[in-house]
């Protein structure tokens, strides 16, 4: 009799798997429907004071916005790949500085470069 009870709960994840397995492989049509809309009207203040408005894009197609911040370890490690992004798509990629001195953030684009 025990052995029936230690089968059950085993037997209980297997049918799970097996049906969560089933609707990922094929869901219901729509399940996955992309929901795009436009960046809001905002401007932004730059390094140069000249604010940048998003309406919905400066280029008119697809940008990207990174956060960074000079303390951040994982920022620093990923700058090069930004900077090739950048050089890849200009005037696409944008970063904000992100709970940080402006002092400081300046100074880790000064040492890194600003892509």
């Amino acid at each position: 009799m025990k052995r029936w009870l230690a089968i059950v709960p085993v037997g209980a994840l297997v049918a799970f798997g097996v049906i969560a397995a089933g609707q990922l492989i094929n869901p219901k049509k729509g399940d996955f429907k992309r929901n795009l809309r436009s960046a809001p009207d905002t401007a932004f203040p730059t390094l140069d004071s000249a604010p940048l408005s998003f309406a919905p894009s400066p280029t008119g197609g697809t940008i990207a916005v990174n956060l960074f911040a000079s303390w951040c370890a994982p920022c620093e490690a990923e700058h090069k790949y930004i900077s090739e992004l950048s050089a890849a798509y200009p005037d696409q990629v944008f970063g904000v500085l992100y709970k940080d001195k402006l002092d400081d953030g300046l100074a880790f684009l000064d040492r890194l470069g600003n892509p």
